[in-house]
């Protein structure tokens, strides 16, 4: 069995270096000025290979995108794991959110600039199918904390504009090297905050 499955590995690791390659060169150059040769280089690659796993330079600059969010989602639903109380849950939410920014420049940076890029319609699909994997879970935690109480029973997308908002807000800043307050302060506050917007009036 392993002999069978050691060539699909490899190809995803292949996949996977180009992706990273790309990642880099979209960083340092650009969109519009990395092409795929310099790309193809860069992760060692023949050019089968790079075009047996991505047709254009568009539907590789949107993989790697999705793969940057099915990265920082994959942290996000293990912040949640062991059933946290209402304020901690919300810590660790925000405060994930901050530690995989530091740890991922550029990801981050990436995930930033490219969002409304034109090669990302060829994103949306996928995006919508790795957010359907995420989110209900971070839901399940809020709803439970509305049923018993603790939080303020809202709608998901006020949930999503007052917690992760201000995250991806300080991220822009962060990523272009105009954020004043240290991530560790800015995480701090973020949190505080958004407890007392979310937390039930009984609290």
């Amino acid at each position: 069995m392993a002999k069978k499955r050691a060539p699909y590995k490899k190809t995803q690791n292949r996949k996977q270096l180009i992706i990273q390659a790309a990642l880099q060169c979209f960083n340092e150059k650009g969109f519009t000025d990395s092409t795929m040769e310099e790309i193809r280089t860069r992760a060692n690659s023949s050019y089968g290979s790079v075009y047996h796993h991505f047709k254009n330079k568009e539907q590789l600059a949107a993989a790697v995108y999705v793969e940057g969010v099915a990265d920082f989602q994959e942290g996000l639903l293990k912040a949640l794991e062991g059933n946290p109380g209402a304020w901690e849950g919300l810590g660790k939410v925000v405060e994930y959110q901050f530690s995989w920014m530091e740890a991922n420049p550029e990801w981050a940076r990436y995930l930033v600039v490219m969002r409304h890029a034109d090669f990302m319609q060829d994103a949306e699909t996928a995006l919508e199918e790795q957010n359907k994997q995420t989110y209900p879970a971070l839901w399940a935690f809020i709803r439970r904390h509305v049923k018993a109480g603790a939080l303020r029973d809202l709608p998901p997308d006020l949930y999503a504009t007052l917690l992760l908002g201000p995250c991806q807000e300080y991220t822009r800043f962060w990523v272009f090297g105009r954020a004043q307050t240290p991530p560790e302060i800015a995480a701090e506050e973020i949190v505080s905050a958004a407890w007392q917007a979310l937390k039930s009036p009984e609290k």
